[in-house]
């Protein structure tokens, strides 16, 4: 039998102010329902993982990135930088929520945003620990 491939279907901004220190996944999927998913260009949106060992012990770094056609405007900058978590479902019906370094969410995420004429590239990454 083969491996299905899978593929980000829709993404969530949860905004800051929604979310509080603690605040687990299962909290901020039932936040989520109430928001409009984020348009993307299909079949630009992708997540990656990797665990990695360092001098003070193990962690995992995720990334996540998606495009959209033109030009950024304004506010919808402030609306990405003003994210707190995401939520990417896969055609699989996977959620992966991206929120939080550890326990007490004392990183934000930090969005990285590229944009010209033709399209948008907004990028995070964070490293969580064990």
């Amino acid at each position: 039998m083969k491996n299905r491939s899978e593929y980000v279907c829709e993404i969530k901004l949860v905004p800051r102010d929604l979310l509080y220190s603690g605040v687990q996944d299962g909290e901020i999927m039932s936040i989520a329902k109430e928001l409009v998913s984020e348009y993307f260009t299909p079949g630009t949106a992708s997540f990656g993982e990797e665990i990695k060992d360092s001098s003070s012990g193990r962690f995992r770094e995720m990334s996540f990135k998606y495009m959209f056609p033109g030009k950024i405007q304004q506010k919808k900058e402030l609306q990405i930088r003003n994210a707190a978590a995401v939520i990417i479902t896969t055609n699989g019906g996977d959620k992966i929520v991206l929120h939080r370094n550890d326990f007490f969410c004392n990183t934000p995420l930090k969005w990285e945003i590229d944009s010209d004429l033709q399209k948008t590239q907004v990028k995070t990454t964070i490293k969580m620990t064990y």
